[in-house]
């Protein structure tokens, strides 16, 4: 028998093997798609595709994402919405409560404090980053306008696509590098720059995820319009960044910073942010972690930095820890959920029904043709014993008529074997009840005592008895008459 473990992994590697996940980053002017296929050992970016919808109504983008996806020739099992920094507002707080329940009503109750948006207007979610003094909680707040979700949720149910979960760019992107780069817990954590087509992110990671973000005004097409300003730009906002990060104190000073970004503006940026921080920079590839089809290699060779953000986040989309779905969608979704658990059930339950009435009915037929087998095999057997009966009962009935008649002479054999000379015999009477009735004269009375007594030993009688005596004389001579019955046994014939 295999180990319990070994089953368990051949059927989680079956429930894994080509299970692909739809992407969509959507920006203010862009949407990105990309399908991650992912196999027990193995990512795989099958299918990416940028879209430019700076220019398009609602209606061309839904337009422009169900053509994209049917080009793709590849259906994912789930679609997860990404949204990027720019579109949401973040936010360092210390609750006063360690227990989850609490510190969640907490927040909801001063979300509203920290935005220009009321709470009913807000979709938020939250990573603890650690106590304070075991009372407090230090928290990181992600908050987005519930109209912004709602409309790209929209946008894509538009397109045909059910959206599982609404992810945060920067928790994917972090949490990828986090499990790459394997930061040590407890130890000092790292930086990753993503520089975006809209916007940058400044994220702080440690072992366990995102710990701090920020949004920077700063992104790579800058660079080209004017290099010296955006470096300018760029730097300044750098050392806000790391001056709002020791404000918070979350953590450590980073010893390390990755950077995400094409090319060119790695040439320009890898050596003044080296001797700015002092640290040691190194570049993030996704491609080195994530392999392409020769399908879409040309598009990720050219613009892979892109999608840097995305596959990261499709790659880790199962261990996030944040959901920015809105509430009244994940209720709607769970009651989904549900209805169709129940009417799978249902479903099952009727198939499982049907096939027992189709047993049953099978059972019955094949019974029944089962027995007309039998009832014709033996039907000439069953004339035949009918035949062999009724001769038996004819039998039985000549038997019976040849014993009855029989009987009188037995009885006339037995009671001259035990009847003495001097006892005289007047008649004898044989009732169909087979009852005799015996009349005679004897010369002494004592002589018919003794013809009663042999009649009882004699296994052909049963109940004698004598029914009269009267003494006479005749001729000189005292004689006695007599009348005695008796009741001839069946087992004596």
């Amino acid at each position: 028998m295999a180990p319990v473990g070994s089953i368990k992994e051949a059927i989680m590697s079956g429930l894994v093997k080509n299970r692909a996940v739809l992407g969509l980053e959507i920006g203010k002017n862009y949407t990105r798609l990309a399908i991650l296929k992912k196999t027990k050992h193995d990512k795989e970016a099958v299918f990416l595709e940028n879209i430019y919808t700076k220019e398009m109504s609602d209606t061309e983008k839904i337009s422009a994402i169900s053509g994209s996806l049917k080009k793709s020739n590849y259906k994912a099992e789930e679609v997860i919405l990404i949204i990027p920094s720019n579109l949401v507002m973040t936010k360092t707080l210390q609750i006063p409560s360690v227990k989850e329940n609490e510190i969640r009503d907490i927040l909801n109750l001063q979300a509203g404090r920290h935005t220009p948006y009321s709470r009913e207007e807000l979709v938020l979610d939250y990573v603890v980053l650690g106590r304070v003094q075991d009372i407090y909680t230090k928290i990181l707040v992600v908050m987005a306008a519930r109209d912004i979700i709602n409309s790209r949720i929209a946008m894509l149910e538009s397109s045909g696509l059910k959206v599982s979960k609404v992810l945060f760019l920067p928790e994917g992107i972090s949490r990828m590098a986090s499990e790459l780069f394997k930061p040590d817990a407890g130890k000092a954590p790292k930086i990753l720059l993503n520089v975006g087509t809209e916007s940058s992110d400044f994220n702080i990671f440690s072992a366990t995820g995102l710990m701090f973000t920020r949004n920077i005004p700063v992104d790579q097409n800058q660079f080209l319009d004017n290099k010296d300003k955006a470096l300018e730009k760029l730097a300044e906002e750098l050392k806000r960044s790391m001056e709002l990060y020791n404000t918070e104190e979350i953590a450590e000073r980073p010893d390390e910073i990755y950077i995400s970004c094409n090319a060119n503006v790695w040439l320009e940026i890898e050596n003044p942010i080296r001797e700015a921080f002092t640290l040691e920079v190194k570049r993030f590839f996704i491609n080195d972690y994530i392999s392409v089809p020769d399908t879409e290699k040309e598009i990720f060779r050219d613009k892979n930095e892109q999608f840097t953000a995305l596959l990261s986040s499709l790659a880790v989309y199962d261990k996030f820890l944040m959901d920015l779905m809105p509430e009244d969608t994940k209720e709607h979704r769970r009651f989904e959920a549900k209805a169709k658990k129940f009417i799978v059930i249902g479903i099952l339950a009727m198939v499982i029904f049907l096939q027992i009435c189709l047993a049953l009915l099978f059972k019955i037929y094949y019974t029944q043709k089962y027995l007309d087998m039998i009832d014709a095999k033996f039907k000439e057997e069953i004339k035949k014993a009918e035949h062999l009966q009724l001769i038996s009962d004819r039998t039985r009935v000549v038997n019976d008529f040849l014993s009855g008649k029989n009987t009188p002479l037995q009885v006339i054999v037995s009671l001259y074997d035990i009847l003495p000379d001097d006892i005289y015999l007047q008649s004898i009477a044989i009732d169909k009840d087979k009852s005799v009735f015996v009349k005679g004269t004897s010369e002494s009375v004592s002589r018919i005592f003794e013809i009663v007594t042999s009649l009882e030993e004699n296994p052909l009688y049963k109940g004698v008895k004598t029914e009269f005596t009267e003494s006479r004389k005749k001729e000189g001579k005292n004689i006695a008459d007599f009348g005695i019955t008796m009741v001839i046994e069946e087992d004596g014939k």
